[in-house]
């Protein structure tokens, strides 16, 4: 009689042994979920900086920060004056759009690959823009982090949509 580990779903090599226990990673991705959907509501709120209402506070924040002197991404800079100054109310509504989406996505399950794609890609931005120290604790690079993980164990497949959307879907989005 030979033993087998309770299976869980779909992380399996394919002889079927399970590999992981996804389930354990459910309380981060929620915990992330729940960060960015509060950060971006916190945006637009009575006692939030309404952002979406006043999008030149965005700038002027973002501004400060990469023409402060020793600012080390020369390239970043230029970006941010070549690019986003001249349209910031669009960068503040992706902002508090982006936030929303990838945190409803990740509390959902619901492809959560894309989501941390996504919620990298804004951590990489505000690391760029408000020069964090990489060594440093603090939110964007462990955020950064924690979605890196969740995104290379594909976490909404336990107890989420991406359980469901796994076959319809190509495996690097579920």
């Amino acid at each position: 009689m030979v033993f087998r580990p309770a299976t869980m779903p779909n992380l399996r090599v394919p002889h079927g042994e399970v590999t992981a226990r996804l389930w354990l990673l459910l309380p981060l991705r929620l915990y992330v979920g729940f960060y960015f959907v509060v950060a971006s509501l916190g945006k637009v709120g009575e006692k939030g900086g309404m952002l979406l209402s006043h999008p030149e506070r965005l700038g002027e924040n973002l501004i400060a920060s990469v023409d402060k002197a020793g600012y080390p991404y020369a390239f970043y800079r230029t970006f941010v004056h070549g690019v986003v100054e001249p349209y910031i109310w669009v960068f503040a509504f992706l902002v508090v759009f982006g936030e929303l989406m990838t945190g409803l996505a990740l509390i959902t399950g619901t492809l959560t690959r894309l989501a941390c794609m996504g919620g990298i890609f804004m951590m990489l931005n505000f690391f760029l823009a408000f020069d964090s120290p990489l060594a440093m604790p603090h939110n964007t690079t462990s955020f950064a982090a924690i979605m890196l993980v969740l995104m290379l164990t594909g976490a909404g497949r336990t107890y989420g949509t991406d359980y469901f959307l796994r076959n319809r879907l190509p495996r690097w989005m579920v």
